[in-house]
């Protein structure tokens, strides 16, 4: 059994993971969910008599439509009632646990409470699968009369043809996620102890599959995640912003991956109080098998505990390797970002425009869709609230694209730091910061592009203010080192 730490943050014994702060009972919930996919059970249950019907008849068109329909609805309904089910018995056992740890929430999950977290590859195939069996099962018996629409010039029955195109890429992406699955399946994360000590460490190892052999190091990721639930229903929407993040590379012994992660004292605690804004703890682990990539993810408990003395002298140990890599880290002579000393004695680092050009692409795609429904709006003459929101929302787009095509130029002498940004060579910011002045160089998350975090950095200076730079530096390493080279020249104990 896991060493377990007795809780000193009071609003951490509230952080349940059934916790949900909904305003209708759960009972009720799950009875409109029943309600809810009882018509899918039925109907599809239906059209697969019908199908069968029409099989006897010897109708092979008529049986193929109405299985089709019959195979969809009844995936759909018998699906819901599946997960309602399954849902019902995770949630009692989590009750149960709660009721016997009432002020340790870290074990009112039955893997936390075991310090074995099972690894997660990202969405089952088969709920892909399923996805995509319905977009072909509803659009297929339309899809038969779109020669007869086309015949009486309705070019708009076309539109029909975006379900089967949703449902190809689906399979595609289900087949991907079958791989990723493949070469996940069966890994786990051994706590050290259980839960993950904010101002200390979480610290264990990733048991790798049988059969699956390393080829090279892991890239080892730690992240506090906001997740953030907004509006209700069909306008609602859901977005992760990450508040800390560290990024270790370790060797596997073959059987197992070590973990060791020192944690800062200012990010917070694992909180799933309320569902619409929960604080999450995840840590992945990507690197190179015979068998394919490993990229698995795991939820982990960290919480504000009690540390014992073994626990902090892990700790500090943790924390002094961490410090060691930093000071043997030599930058890489393939980065494109540069740092030399001036003639003047002054130490120049350059960041160059497109400094991730992968990132910049997909921002750039995405904006250009962005825009052009943008302009489709306008020409279709919609609402202005309509317009105006968009609008807004493209003007950000617009600016994080040029955030990442200028070029960020950084100089620390003369007592002072000053930090440019000029896009083709034509400067239109620029910061001046006494040196004196200046509390921090720290590397800090930046965009998210792809699910992959990016870093910046950050200097705090005067009273508590903050001012963010050079984002897009995709290995967290060199950002640290950068944070800490420019740290030292400003005469920074980092």
């Amino acid at each position: 059994m896991p060493d377990v730490s007795v809780v000193v943050d009071p609003q951490a014994a509230d952080a349940s993971p059934t916790n949900k702060s909904i305003s209708v009972s759960p009972r009720l919930l799950a009875g409109c969910l029943y309600l809810f996919a009882t018509p899918f059970c039925a109907f599809g249950v239906y059209a697969l008599s019908m199908a069968l019907r029409s099989l006897v008849a010897g109708d092979l068109a008529g049986a193929a439509y109405a299985g089709a329909f019959g195979v969809s609805f009844s995936a759909a309904g018998f699906g819901l009632v599946y997960l309602l089910r399954r849902g019902a018995r995770v949630v009692q056992a989590q009750e149960r646990m709660r009721a016997e740890n009432p002020d340790r929430p870290w074990l009112w999950r039955e893997d936390w409470a075991a310090g074995r977290i099972a690894a997660s590859g990202g969405v089952l195939p088969m709920v892909l699968v399923g996805c995509a069996v319905l977009c072909f099962g509803v659009s297929a018996p339309i899809i038969y009369v779109i020669p007869r629409e086309l015949a009486h010039h309705n070019a708009a029955i076309l539109m029909i043809l975006l379900f089967p195109f949703a449902g190809f890429v689906m399979l595609v992406q289900s087949v991907r996620a079958a791989a990723r699955w493949r070469v996940v399946r069966g890994a786990a994360f051994e706590m050290d102890s259980v839960p993950g000590q904010i101002g200390g460490t979480l610290a264990g190892r990733i048991v790798l599959p049988a059969g699956v052999i390393p080829n090279g190091e892991f890239t080892l990721v730690l992240r506090c995640v906001n997740r953030v639930t907004t509006n209700s229903g069909d306008s609602s929407s859901t977005w992760e912003h990450v508040l800390w993040t560290d990024q270790r590379v370790a060797l596997s012994d073959g059987a197992a991956i070590p973990v060791a992660f020192y944690i800062a004292s200012d990010p917070p605690a694992s909180d799933y109080r309320n569902a619409r804004n929960e604080i999450i703890w995840r840590m992945s682990a990507t690197g190179p098998t015979a068998a394919g990539k490993f990229d698995a993810q795991f939820e982990v408990p960290v919480f504000k505990v009690a540390e014992t003395a073994e626990q902090e002298r892990k700790a500090e140990k943790v924390r002094a390797e961490e410090h060691r890599q930093l000071e043997s880290y030599v930058h890489p002579a393939a980065s494109r970002i540069a740092m030399r000393l001036t003639p003047g004695g002054a130490t120049e680092v350059y960041f160059p425009p497109l400094r991730s050009p992968g990132a910049a692409l997909a921002t750039a795609v995405f904006t250009a869709i962005w825009s052009a429904i943008l302009w489709f709006i306008h020409a279709a003459h919609a609402p202005r609230i309509f317009l105006y929101g968009w609008g807004f929302f493209d003007a950000i787009l617009l600016l994080i694209l040029l955030s990442m095509v200028a070029a960020v130029r950084v100089r620390v002498g003369m007592g002072e730091i000053t930090i440019d940004k000029s896009l083709a060579g034509m400067v239109y910011s620029r910061r001046r910061i006494r040196a004196g002045d200046v509390k921090s160089v720290s590397a800090i998350p930046g965009m998210t592009v792809n699910n992959e975090v990016y870093n910046q950095l950050r200097i705090t200076y005067g009273a508590a203010r903050t001012f963010d730079f050079a984002d897009g530096i995709r290995d967290q390493r060199e950002a640290d080192w950068l944070a800490d080279q420019i740290g030292q020249r400003l005469g920074l104990k980092q």
